[in-house]
């Protein structure tokens, strides 16, 4: 019986960066910096705070297919693939997810936020801000999932292991798949611990895409030093 390769045996790269959320905690605790931040921001939303916050929503072209990128007062709120699902469930999505909000179409006002998405590089003194809204644990688990760097992977159990919660497996696996803002916040990255690839929103195939573009990026990377 022929056996699929699984993801780190065909991708030396992560393979050899499994343990990267063990080698990223020995470095904050070496230079306490909030590593997720030098290039993305996350933050909390409230709900229900003040006057109904105003969304703008496009849709843009990317490698990956069209994608349906959201954002409020600047913030990007919402990045979803449309490609398996269309535009109108995945709008029911995110109205579900912010039911207090006027929504309005303008590929315009999101393009240059769609721009700097897929930027090879980003600036760390402007990073990308995020504006989500989820549980105190499924915020936790969304900026823990920042911290893994592009071309790496790690298990959903070193995930919660880094959170303090080792018995919380399932729990993070259940906040990934809410994530809202995807490949910025990086499920993609989670693996299993025997190195199946594990499930994915937007299928296997497009999982093993993102992750062979950011480990040949990182390749690129390393070698111009």
């Amino acid at each position: 019986m022929n056996r699929k390769p699984d993801i780190l045996t065909a991708c030396p790269l992560l393979r050899d960066r499994h343990s990267i959320l063990a080698s990223r905690a020995e470095a904050e605790r070496a230079e306490p910096v909030r590593l997720h931040d030098q290039f993305i921001m996350l933050k909390q939303a409230g709900q229900n705070a003040g006057s109904p916050p105003r969304i703008v929503w496009g849709l843009h072209a990317t490698p990956f297919g069209d994608m349906l990128l959201a954002a409020t007062g600047g913030a990007i709120c919402w990045l979803a693939f449309i490609a398996e699902v269309g535009v109108s469930s995945e709008l029911e999505r995110l109205q579900a997810r912010w039911r207090d909000a006027t929504f309005a179409e303008g590929a315009d006002a999101t393009a240059a936020l769609a721009a700097q998405v897929f930027a090879v590089q980003r600036c760390a003194s402007a990073p990308l801000q995020l504006e989500v809204r989820g549980t105190d644990f499924q915020v936790r688990v969304w900026r823990a999932l920042l911290n893994i760097p592009a071309g790496a992977v790690a298990s959903y159990q070193a995930l919660a292991d880094s959170l303090g919660s080792a018995s919380a497996s399932r729990a993070v696996a259940s906040a990934i798949a809410r994530n809202p803002v995807g490949y910025l916040v990086p499920c993609h990255r989670i693996i299993r611990s025997d190195g199946d690839p594990g499930g994915f929103r937007w299928g296997i195939n497009m999982k093993r895409m993102m992750l062979e573009r950011e480990a040949t990026l990182s390749i690129r990377e390393y070698a111009a030093g």
